[in-house]
């Protein structure tokens, strides 16, 4: 197979792959923030600018002898520095992304997440598959680590952001609120890779992640559908009774459009409160 076409056969279907994969979040929320084409750019800079900090932080630590003596020790650093250091990268690039992209909802704050670790994923594998030029081997290879890998990543980066986003609204400082949350994934992914290189058995650790993901994502789209249909028709219902508020169809149309969005952002702060009723802690403004 001509090497051009092989290349591009990867290229796509290590995007279609990944793109089915978010499809598999992002479906059924009614009250969507943004067009899920939206998601696309932003998720391939994000995750190649997180590719960037994790080649350029591993290089940098290599020059320093005495950390390079133990990073490079057996599985050290598949272990122990890149699990922490790819967290990293994917989280910081996902906070400026949500930063750059005006996000004031949560499940777009997630999706935005999942995006730049299915972006991060996308660039790894192309390079880990590129390793193996020739023949159909790239392709193959980029099926298996898109279908087993990408997932991990973007889990792990969603979750990041989860818990940065929760402990964001009872500790101010940022910086502190990033150090608390990095740990976790960083610890889930070292797992990850300690059980990839002894015993190779990830489909049931990644199958567990998924269920516990996709039912996150499930509980938090219910809980603000809900939301919005409820305060919808008060509004609604208020403005309809009301002499003054007349209103063609078209104009209605987009008068609702408009509600919608701004209710989108007020049920971010519901779900907050909500979650923190649910464990006992005082209503988060």
């Amino acid at each position: 197979m001509n090497i051009f076409i092989e290349v591009l056969l990867t290229i796509v279907t290590g995007g279609v792959i990944s793109a089915l994969f978010f499809k598999f979040y992002s479906s059924f929320d009614r009250y969507k923030f943004r067009n899920e084409r939206e998601y696309i750019l932003p998720s391939l800079i994000g995750g190649f600018v997180s590719i960037l900090l994790t080649l350029g932080i591993q290089y940098g630590l290599s020059q320093i002898y005495e950390i390079a003596s133990i990073m490079y020790s057996g599985h050290t650093r598949s272990i122990y520095f890149s699990p922490l250091i790819e967290e990293i990268a994917k989280g910081s690039a996902t906070l400026v992304a949500i930063r750059l992209m005006k996000s004031e909802e949560l499940l777009d704050s997630l999706f935005i997440a999942l995006g730049v670790g299915l972006g991060f994923a996308f660039f790894e594998n192309l390079l880990y598959s590129s390793i193996n030029m020739g023949g159909e081997q790239m392709l193959r290879s980029m099926i298996e680590r898109t279908i087993i890998i990408a997932p991990m990543h973007s889990i792990q980066n969603l979750l990041f952001i989860l818990l940065f986003l929760f402990i964001g609204r009872v500790v101010s400082n940022k910086f502190l609120v990033f150090l608390l949350a990095a740990p976790f994934p960083a610890i889930s992914h070292s797992v990850w890779n300690y059980i990839a290189l002894e015993t190779g058995a990830n489909l049931i650790n990644l199958t567990l992640m998924i269920i516990i993901s996709r039912s996150i994502i499930y509980a938090i789209r219910i809980e603000k559908n809900n939301y919005i249909d409820k305060r919808l028709r008060e509004i609604l219902d208020e403005e309809e009774a009301s002499i003054e508020f007349q209103v063609t169809e078209q104009n209605g149309s987009e008068h609702k459009k408009t509600v919608i969005h701004s209710l989108q952002s007020v049920s971010s702060v519901f779900l907050y409160n909500r979650f923190f009723e649910l464990l006992g802690s005082k209503r988060i403004l």
